[in-house]
């Protein structure tokens, strides 16, 4: 241990004004991922200094995406408020996942407000997404109107998936417990149906066909990433957050991520 503190020492700097941040950027000046820790989930002096570390490496490092610790639904709003739709503090409110202090408070309605004049000015836009996939239930009730609506031929394999998963009654714990101990999961159900949502968006955009399905796949990808989140701990699976990440960097190469 005594080890791990000496090395920090030697790399440690004081932070006392806007300018202590100059060494952190210029540590970051050619990485394509940085990732920003933290010791709080919720105090005003770390919200402002985090907020302030993360103007500068948009503006002045040209970083364009902002993974959070956040649902996924709940920052594509706030994501769509930066990009120039609804008011963040409207977005922000729309938190109802616990805990909604982590984002839906002042300092966030701050950076987002200034996210979006930044957005509207530079004409490149610069996304805010949240890392966590908790709304497995809430994704897939989305898909079954979104479909019902737009292509009916495709809602009896999304019954399939949901009708699975509703079997253990919108409980992600007895879900993992069961999938654990013998039950068989829904992961042929949900990667079924993901994938037909693939094939459909890939041969839409081939053929140059106006038909819709990207927001419906975003969503079937959003429910495969939570059932591999759900098992994860009672499988010994790996945590699909970081696979977002390094998709994200390698689908898009001139894309910077931090979160």
């Amino acid at each position: 241990m005594h080890r791990y503190g000496d090395e920090v020492a030697a790399i440690a700097r004081p932070l006392r004004d806007p300018g202590d941040l100059d060494i952190l950027l210029d540590r970051a000046d050619h990485a394509r991922v940085v990732l920003i820790g933290e010791a709080s989930h919720g105090t005003h002096e770390f919200y402002q200094w985090r907020s302030a570390l993360t103007r500068r490496l948009i503006e002045e490092r040209g970083f364009d995406l902002l993974a959070v610790e956040g649902d996924w639904p709940d920052c594509a709003r706030v994501d769509a408020a930066v990009r120039g739709g609804p008011q963040p503090r409207e977005a922000l409110l729309g938190y109802d996942r616990w805990p909604t202090w982590m984002w839906a408070n002042e300092e966030t309605v701050d950076f987002a407000d200034w996210l979006r004049g930044h957005n509207a000015s530079c004409g490149k836009e610069r996304g805010f997404h949240g890392l966590d996939v908790y709304s497995l239930w809430e994704s897939i009730r989305e898909i079954l109107v979104w479909l019902r609506e737009h292509d009916p031929d495709q809602v009896p394999a999304a019954l399939a998936a949901y009708h699975c998963l509703a079997a253990y009654g919108e409980d992600p714990n007895a879900y993992a417990y069961a999938t654990r101990f013998g039950d068989a999961s829904c992961a042929d159900q949900v990667e079924g149906l993901t994938l037909r949502f693939g094939e459909l968006t890939a041969f839409a955009r081939k053929e140059q066909i106006p038909y819709p399905y990207a927001p419906v796949h975003s969503r079937g990808t959003r429910c495969r990433q939570v059932q591999l989140a759900l098992r994860a701990p009672a499988t010994g699976g790996p945590d699909p957050r970081p696979q977002f990440l390094s998709r994200q960097a390698t689908a898009h190469p001139g894309c910077q991520v931090f979160c």
